[in-house]
Formats: C-alpha cells, sequence, structure tokens
C-alpha cells in the first residue's frame, strides 16, 4: 500500500456505479475521518491510479490534509474493474433493492460483452 498519493484518478463511469451517500450520512462520515482519520485504504486500479473504491474518502482527506493508504487492484481490462467495482458494492449492506437491481444488471452485461469479445491470442498466431 502507496500513503496519501495525490495523483489518483476519478472516472465518473466508475464513480457513478456507487450509490451516492445521502444528506445524513455525509456529515457524521466526514467528522468521524476527521476525527479518528481514513482508517480504509482508498483501491484502485493499477496501474491507471484510477479509484474502485473510496471516492468520498479521497475527496475527504484531499480538502482536509488528511493521510490516507491507497491499495491497488491488479484488474486486466476495464470490464473486469466495473465487475469488481460491482461486486465490491453488491458486498455491502446498504443498498436499496433497486440500486441492487441496477449494478447486477451492470454486471450483467459486462460479462455478455466480455464473452462476445474476440480470442486476441488466437489472432495472433495468424502474424
Amino acid at each position: 500500500m502507496v500513503e496519501g498519493k495525490q495523483g489518483l484518478k476519478i472516472e465518473k463511469d466508475f464513480e457513478f456505479l456507487i450509490p451516492p451517500l445521502t444528506d445524513e450520512e455525509c456529515e457524521p462520515f466526514e467528522k468521524n475521518i476527521i476525527k479518528y482519520g481514513c482508517s480504509d485504504p482508498i483501491k484502485v486500479w493499477a496501474p491507471y491510479d484510477t479509484i474502485l473504491d473510496g471516492h468520498n474518502r479521497f475527496r475527504i482527506c484531499t480538502r482536509k490534509g488528511i493521510k490516507f493508504e491507497v491499495m491497488s487492484i491488479e484488474l486486466e481490462t476495464r470490464e473486469d474493474a466495473l465487475n469488481w467495482i460491482i461486486e465490491n458494492q453488491l458486498g455491502r449492506r446498504n443498498l436499496t433493492a433497486t440500486q441492487r437491481s441496477y449494478l447486477l444488471g451492470k454486471r450483467y452485461l459486462n460479462e455478455k460483452k466480455a464473452a462476445h469479445r474476440p480470442d486476441v491470442s488466437r489472432h495472433n498466431d495468424l502474424f
């Protein structure tokens, strides 16, 4: 893990998969981070330094000058990164039925898209 890396990127398509904090959640969450620090690492897609999980923590820590750790997640493709975010979110208990259904649908579409992707290794054998 790397501590406090500031060159992290937020990709809107990734962040969109994560339900935003409600007004009731936002203030206590920020106060908790200010008081106790950032206890969970910001998870990023290596080697792109794109945030997979921890968008809110990253913004709060960056704005308040609070140290945080970064954990790199090794994933091969963009679809793998999207599916990682979806699986991570589905493992949380605070999703509404609608949010859960949306994420399951997105995962299905990503997996369907990946299943129809041509096998590049077989094409390389031709050249």
